[in-house]
């Protein structure tokens, strides 16, 4: 009896750790989260507009390939442009990309649907700089009145600022092959 006791508290002090960490994480943590990261890449905002739009040019630079080489990728809808989707499955994760607004050499949205990890929007902003163009990768993500993502939200821009600046300097890469690259700029 005395055991059934102190299993019964241990539980009930364990339900009540989780609910006041879930109301912590609710009144104090913010419900939303974004991650950016620039770059001045050498290359037109044309240039750099034709590769994000489309999915066969943001493979070329995808930098989460780097770290999982058993990923399958596959492509449907249009090659470029609103309606392009880009999906993966393998290396511990799956979901999908989706070109959904472009603003021609100025700006690519797409939608991120994570399955249970959620659907942040992704955003490549394009703008003319001296030395060819600044391109920011933006992540948006949303939590709502989800307390394990508010907590986890909080280790995003560690954990994915310097995976978008490896891609950023990939894309500089990319771009530049054809022509003689000039270092590249990264701002956090």
């Amino acid at each position: 009896m005395k055991i059934r006791s102190i299993a019964l508290f241990t539980g009930a002090a364990v339900i009540g750790l989780v609910a006041t960490a879930s109301a912590v994480s609710l009144a104090f943590l913010p419900d939303s989260v974004q991650v950016s990261r620039s770059a001045v890449v050498n290359a037109s905002p044309e240039q750099v507009f034709a590769q994000l739009n489309s999915t066969a040019g943001f493979h070329r630079m995808n930098p989460f390939l780097d770290a999982y080489t058993d990923v399958k990728i596959t492509r449907s809808g249009p090659e470029q442009g609103v309606g392009a989707v880009y999906a993966w499955d393998g290396g511990g994760s799956q979901g999908s990309q989706t070109i959904v607004r472009v603003e021609p050499n100025k700006r690519i949205e797409m939608q991120l649907d994570l399955g249970v990890q959620g659907r942040p929007l992704q955003t490549f902003v394009i703008e003319p700089a001296a030395d060819g163009s600044k391109v920011s990768w933006i992540m948006d993500a949303k939590f709502g009145f989800n307390p394990i993502g508010r907590i986890i939200g909080q280790t995003l821009d560690g954990n994915l600022g310097p995976i978008y600046q490896q891609g950023l300097a990939k894309l500089n890469t990319s771009l530049s092959s054809a022509s003689n690259a000039t270092p590249l700029a990264i701002n956090n």
